[in-house]
């Protein structure tokens, strides 16, 4: 799990795609319903899925090749980092991936949301002018996940919340990675009326656990404010990073010594 450099994992090749099958209400029906009874077409059922599922890996494919365009893949966390691995491939997917095939950091459209959870703490990182050259990269990021649009402007100084980490150095770590912010106050997990105030929502695994952090973090998605997880606990885990990434639609899987790293394909 040495951290040697990067490269881009995409693809080249020409993929044939799948063409859109024949509507059908009872399959609309039972996707609504959760009730597959009156479904009887099995090889039109087996279409439809296999549509569905081409048309999220497209999605997701183009959504990787934005943020990562035109800014390098290089991405060096050192020995240790989390895991963050999708595990709902529908509506998340790995951001960066080591070299032993494991998600060192994620993205999630999770309740119709826009969120990130890296491995290890990015933020500190920038602070300590390492990860440089994954600077760019991450500028495209926070624009998707404040704009919805790696190629987004943002705003002149970005207003974050953060809760369960070091905000000055994080915050010192922002800028260094190009982007100035002001840090609000604002304890979004006790008053999430305050996020509104916020173009994003910082979250590292210092938080204490409790029985609604993770119902906390995913109301909070679903109401559109972006947030990004970074994990403060080097290689150890902690019951409140699990549930904030559960809150996110990236629960955690393990702990690896996964150093180098590239963009999926």
């Amino acid at each position: 799990g040495s951290g040697d450099s990067s490269s881009s994992g995409a693809s080249s090749g020409t993929v044939s795609l799948v063409a859109a099958p024949q509507a059908s209400s009872k399959i609309s029906q039972a996707l609504q319903s959760g009730d597959a009874s009156a479904l009887t077409d099995a090889k039109l059922v087996a279409q439809h899925a296999q549509y569905a599922q081409q048309q999220i890996s497209l999605t997701q494919a183009a959504r990787i090749s934005s943020l990562y365009q035109g800014v390098s893949t290089e991405y060096d966390p050192t020995q240790w980092s989390y895991w963050v691995q999708p595990r709902n491939t529908a509506t998340a997917q790995p951001l960066i991936v080591g070299d032993q095939g494991n998600a060192l950091a994620s993205i999630s459209v999770a309740g119709g949301g826009r969120s990130a959870g890296f491995g290890v703490q990015v933020l500190s990182k920038f602070n300590a002018n390492e990860l440089v050259a994954y600077r760019p990269a991450f500028k495209r990021l926070l624009a998707w996940l404040v704009r919805g649009d790696a190629a987004g402007t943002l705003p002149a100084t970005l207003n974050v919340a953060f809760a369960g980490i070091n905000a000055s150095s994080s915050a010192a770590g922002m800028a260094k990675a190009g982007m100035p912010v002001t840090a609000i106050a604002c304890d979004f997990i006790v008053t999430p009326a305050c996020a509104t105030n916020a173009h994003l929502l910082v979250v590292g695994g210092d938080l204490a656990a409790s029985a609604g952090l993770e119902t906390s973090i995913r109301a909070l998605v679903a109401a559109g404010r972006p947030v990004l997880y970074v994990h403060t606990k080097s290689n150890w885990t902690s019951d409140s990073a699990i549930q904030v990434l559960a809150g996110m639609g990236l629960p955690p899987a393990a702990l690896a010594a996964d150093g180098s790293a590239s963009a999926p394909s």
